[in-house]
């Protein structure tokens, strides 16, 4: 009566991106927003950059001000599955990396930036997130650059794909604003990118300082470490007029796709005159007119460690991603600041090093499916155990056939709880799943196990697959494959953590799945 069966060994495998919080939140109306004047605000009024919030506990609304000229927030922060979409009103911005960053763009299509500033919502590269996803081809080049003081993403975009009118030469979003409410209103950034985050991107911190000019096919968007004592003036707010050239100088190529170290940039409007002085640029009122000429060239930082991108793949929205290509080595070094279409700096400096970006996403999404590979149609059973472990026992029994002869369908060692901002989308996605198959759902269910409050939210009972034995039939059978599938299409096997690194966690949900909806 022997079975036919299989012995895996895995390797584990440590994902680099995380995604969110899940705690889900209706969206609101939306409400045009006034331009902004400045206001006597009530003594308890407090500025959106002195509000600080854990990303993990966000609040629905970041504004609370619905007394000010500008009325309300037009969208929200608690942002998940149940938000994201075409319309969505999510104003929770993240930017980690070349293929993981947000822009702030107008709700309704055809719109300037100078008159919905107050209402932007986020559009961002990667589904996920509760927000709007930038339409595939619509990033025709990109820099992101990570320095010691602040990480900042450039390039060109077709601007109309995010709501914004063709011929608009934009503007600036900042948390600050005339009335301190910030543009949008109650608009957060998050990153796990800073180098005080200490390389940790399970964590998002949020951003206190940042711009992010829109307009005339480009854009520029900083963030600055608060922990730099100087991330207010990296990150300069009043200089709205003079746009992405001068607040962030980069080479803005077009048609070219690199993530790069680089060297901090001149506080923005500082710049060495030619008699060597160092001189500060005053931007003139609005009633002045238009500004004609600047009196100066801001320069482009030295960037350097580049990695260069293929195409825009990597802004598809789907699981995959361009490949990293190493190009030539050295520095790039300073060059002056070019006007849009100028070819710039071509001088190219790289490595191999993909780091956290989508190749590692499709390697660990690549693993998940091992129980649909050819070679293990023939098997029943499997058991993964990591490489160079050792038994301080021997095995005096076939497991396999203790699985088979116990009907055994899983086991796995429980080792400790699950951080939650780990596997943001799961257990919102399982419940939709239930709510959309009833029929999969099994009476003598286990949801005790996972939840404790009748499935309404998990428990953080983490199931640990580094050690793991299996049934190969039940992940084949029409119930798992559907919820598997069900999953897949929410992105979650792609971006989340846990889900990246082991997918025999999901196949756990899938067995004690019940009474979630």
């Amino acid at each position: 009566m022997s079975s036919k069966l299989a012995l895996l060994v895995g390797v584990s495998l440590a994902a680099t991106t995380v995604f969110g919080q899940g705690s889900s939140g209706a969206q609101s109306s939306p409400s045009a927003a006034p331009a902004p004047t400045t206001t006597r605000r009530p003594s308890t009024f407090t500025p959106l950059a002195s509000k600080h919030f854990e990303y993990t506990a966000l609040p629905y609304q970041a504004d609370t001000d619905t007394t000010g000229e500008r009325g309300a927030q037009s969208g929200y922060n608690l942002c998940n599955s149940t938000t994201e979409g075409p319309t969505s009103r999510c104003q929770t911005a993240m930017i980690n990396s070349i293929d993981d960053f947000c822009l702030w763009g107008p709700p309704e299509p055809n719109s300037s930036i100078g008159n919905t500033e107050g209402e932007a919502v986020a559009w961002c590269t990667k589904p996920g997130r509760g927000t709007r996803v930038i339409p595939a081809g619509s990033i025709t080049g990109v820099q992101f650059m990570k320095t010691k003081s602040y990480v900042q993403v450039t390039g060109h975009i077709k601007q109309v794909n995010i709501n914004i009118a063709a011929n608009d030469n934009g503007g600036e979003m900042d948390p600050h604003g005339a009335d301190r409410r910030g543009n949008p209103l109650g608009g957060l950034l998050f990153t796990n990118a800073f180098p005080s985050n200490g390389g940790n991107n399970g964590t998002y911190q949020q951003v206190i300082e940042w711009h992010n000019f829109m307009g005339a096919d480009r854009f520029c968007l900083k963030a600055c470490d608060p922990a730099d004592p100087d991330d207010d003036k990296y990150c300069e707010h009043i200089l709205d007029r003079i746009g992405c050239e001068y607040n962030a100088p980069a080479a803005y190529r077009d048609g070219v796709f690199e993530s790069c170290e680089g060297e901090n940039q001149d506080f923005p409007g500082v710049y060495t005159n030619a008699a060597g002085q160092v001189t500060t640029y005053k931007q003139p009122p609005e009633s002045a007119g238009d500004i004609k000429s600047m009196p100066y060239q801001p320069k482009i930082p030295a960037s350097s460690n580049c990695v260069t991108f293929q195409s825009a793949a990597l802004y598809t929205g789907t699981v995959g991603g361009a490949d990293a290509t190493a190009g030539a080595s050295g520095t790039r070094s300073a060059a002056t600041a070019v006007t849009p279409g100028a070819t710039g700096s071509t001088s190219s400096s790289n490595n191999a090093a993909a780091g956290s970006f989508a190749p590692f996403g499709v390697l660990v999404t690549g693993s998940i499916f091992f129980f649909r590979h050819e070679l293990l149609k023939q098997y029943d059973y499997y058991w993964r155990i990591e490489p160079d472990v050792t038994f301080f026992c021997d095995l005096n029994d076939d497991p396999f056939l203790f699985m088979q002869d116990s009907k055994k369908v899983y086991g796995f060692t429980i080792a400790l709880y699950e951080f939650p901002e780990t596997i943001w989308t799961l257990w919102n996605a399982t419940r939709e799943f239930i709510q959309t198959y009833p029929e999969y759902v099994p009476e003598d269910n286990a949801m005790a196990f996972l939840s404790d409050d009748g499935g309404q939210t998990y428990n953080n009972c983490h199931f640990w697959s580094n050690f793991e034995i299996g049934d190969l039939n039940f992940w084949r059978s029409e119930a798992y494959t559907k919820y598997f599938d069900f999953l897949d299409s929410k992105g979650g096997f792609y971006y989340e953590v846990r889900i990246q690194s082991s997918h025999p966690e999901l196949e756990s949900y899938t067995r004690l799945v019940a009474a979630l909806g």
